[in-house]
């Protein structure tokens, strides 16, 4: 089935962020911490960790969405590189070829949608339910790593990525969850399919 919602779908079709994903021969890695975050400090100190540090924008694109903190933005030059967007048709963009891997607050419907599109999570939690989430997926195999949000080193995230993009396990394991994933049928059920190998994984020794 497919995952895009249909008004998503139609909102990716014709927007400039599908030309810009499409026009690189780069692939894209998204990142989003969700829409709660806005003017949170801890955004100031890890945008720049994120975007600027850790990535290295000779091998792969960036694309943010969400709140940007002042005085950070795209660079002369950088317009091929480096993407921001307040907000973006997420599982559009997970959905996308190009788009390789996700780094993400591992909030639930995030991790949903990035599972069931087979793409690797760089998981980098908050608060709630997404440590839990961050942790799990890493022991599923579905993600590379989970940065703790108050100290982690951009060369740690660098790592995390560069393996995202390129582990032949990971990618295996993603298969199989998708394939899980999208046995069900319809969204909701997706998202609950998803949640419940999430809550198996906390059993797994």
């Amino acid at each position: 089935p497919d995952l895009v919602p249909p008004e998503q779908a139609e909102a990716f079709e014709a927007s400039d962020l599908k030309k810009w994903i499409e026009r690189g021969e780069r692939p894209v890695v998204y990142c989003c911490f969700g829409s709660m975050l806005r003017g949170h400090p801890l955004i100031e100190e890890i945008w720049p960790k994120i975007m600027r540090e850790a990535a290295d924008h000779g091998k792969y694109r960036m694309l943010y969405a969400g709140w940007v903190p002042p005085g950070a933005g795209v660079r002369p030059g950088e317009e091929e590189a480096l993407r921001l967007e307040a907000w973006v048709p997420q599982a559009a963009v997970l959905a996308h070829p190009t788009v390789r891997c996700f780094i993400s607050h591992c909030g639930a419907s995030s991790v949903n949608e990035a599972i069931g599109n087979g793409k690797p999570i760089i998981a980098l939690p908050f608060f709630h339910d997404q440590r839990f989430n961050g942790m799990k997926v890493v022991e599923m195999g579905a993600a590379t790593a989970c940065l703790m949000k108050d100290d982690f080193e951009p060369a740690e995230a660098k790592a995390a990525i560069e393996e995202a993009l390129t582990s032949a396990k990971v990618k295996d394991n993603l298969r199989g969850l998708s394939e899980e994933i999208k046995a069900c049928r319809g969204l909701q059920k997706v998202c609950d399919e998803a949640e419940r190998l999430i809550a198996e994984a906390k059993n797994i020794k």
